[in-house]
């Protein structure tokens, strides 16, 4: 839903009325800020209740609303270059005004701290600039210029956007029902469900046992309506098979089978039991989520500066910030890095249920969903694992032996499990504001 430049200003009015008590502004902060492929939503805390502000990412959405109280999680995503940008700069800033721009569909988020966030929709696209002071010096990063930070130049903010075809707009009429953003109408896609491939095959093995135990209600009714033939050495039926001694009457073998079907019996209610355990643990880690494009705003491209700072034929190295990670190319890099290149305290990442690449990162001591789902991309990568959800083991190498004679093979213990999303990783740790 696209606004006007009409409507565009009437939303920003209704928003700046519930900001501001007696004509002072309240200054709430932005506590949380969530986004879909198509919209971003900060929440805010007034008094009393929450502000919830969404912005459209671009595409069918350009524009601001108050209506929207959360975006629902199968829709969230968890990571891109605007959502990064947006939680490392402005999450926790205090929200002092929006100021609608008097020509054209832009709009300058004003913050108690004296920085601005300035959007502009043209052409169904997204162009944004943040402004702030640093040792006196008014600067800005604007992504559709430079991804670098520069000394802002203009007096009135608004006018950065004149390169991109900022004009005056016409008054036009407002259409009400475009100042609403229904949430039926943004987050009506049919959600997918991933599930725990290691519990899937697991319960496929359980099936599989309790399909064979079941064999003995069939079993039992033929031979108590002596319908079996005993008079072999050995019996089969379907999966069970018995040997019988040499010598026993037909009554002594009956007996034989009996026997087994009751074992069979207390076999059946053990894997009803694994069945049932095992199926609620594939629905509470299940993952729903839908796929949508997502609208990214215009950013420039740059060549991506190189990460790897170690690479033999057997591993690479990458760094990123203050952290290491390492990737076991074959056995031979899976034992190195467990044994010469890790510590003790260091966390070692392998796909769950899956084969795959080993990948071990130093100064991850601190659980970091954000980290840990950079993490896990490159032992996807690296695994030709294309899903979007990544499901992973992990452990500290104190909790890693090594196999006698298998090279790069491993026993582990104390392991966790979890599924994270595939993000871009190389723009990622490539790209630091």
């Amino acid at each position: 839903m696209n606004l006007n430049f009409s409507e565009l200003g009437r939303n920003v009015d209704k928003i700046n009325a519930q900001l501001f008590e007696n004509g002072m502004s309240t200054n709430p902060k932005i506590q949380k800020i969530f986004s879909s492929g198509k919209l971003v939503l900060l929440q805010l805390r007034l008094r009393g209740k929450n502000l919830c502000i969404t912005l459209g990412r671009g595409g069918e959405h350009c524009g601001i609303w108050d209506s929207i109280a959360s975006i629902p999680s199968e829709y969230r995503i968890t990571r891109d270059q605007f959502l990064e940008f947006l939680r490392s700069n402005i999450r926790n800033a205090r929200l002092s005004e929006i100021e609608v721009d008097t020509k054209d569909k832009c709009l300058n988020l004003k913050f108690s701290d004296k920085s601005n966030l300035l959007l502009f929709w043209k052409g169904r696209q997204l162009f944004f600039s943040y402004i702030y002071l640093n040792e006196g010096r008014r600067l800005h990063f604007s992504p559709w210029q430079s991804n670098k930070k520069q000394i802002f130049e203009f007096e009135n903010f608004f006018d950065i956007f004149n390169e991109l075809g900022r004009k005056q707009l016409d008054n036009k009429d407002i259409n009400e029902k475009k100042l609403v953003l229904e949430e039926i109408e943004v987050f009506n896609k049919k959600a997918e469900t991933t599930y725990n491939k290691k519990l899937m095959r697991k319960k496929k093995f359980i099936e599989k046992d309790l399909e064979n135990c079941q064999v003995r209600h069939e079993i039992e009714k033929k031979l108590i309506n002596d319908e079996l033939d005993l008079s072999e050495h050995i019996f089969k039926y379907k999966s069970l098979k018995a040997r019988f001694d040499y010598g026993l009457s037909y009554y002594q073998k009956k007996n034989v089978i009996f026997t087994k079907i009751k074992k069979l019996r207390k076999g059946e209610e053990f894997l009803e039991k694994r069945l049932e355990d095992v199926i609620k643990e594939i629905e509470s880690k299940k993952v729903v989520f839908v796929k949508e494009k997502i609208n990214v705003p215009v950013w420039k491209k740059v060549a991506q500066k190189s990460t790897e700072v170690n690479k033999s034929d057997d591993h690479s190295i990458f760094r990123w910030n203050n952290i290491s990670i390492a990737v076991g190319l074959n056995t031979k890099g899976n034992d190195y890095i467990r044994s010469k290149w890790s510590t003790k305290g260091d966390i070692w990442f392998h796909l769950d249920g899956d084969k795959s690449a080993h990948v071990i990162a130093k100064n991850l001591d601190v659980f970091d969903f954000d980290k840990y789902s950079v993490v896990a991309s490159i032992l996807a990568d690296y695994s030709e694992f294309n899903a979007d959800q990544i499901p992973v083991i992990f452990t500290q190498v104190e909790n890693l032996k090594g196999v006698k004679g298998a090279a790069g093979k491993v026993i582990y213990k104390k392991e966790k499990h979890l599924i994270l999303p595939k993000v871009n990783w190389k723009e990622i740790i490539s790209t630091s504001w």
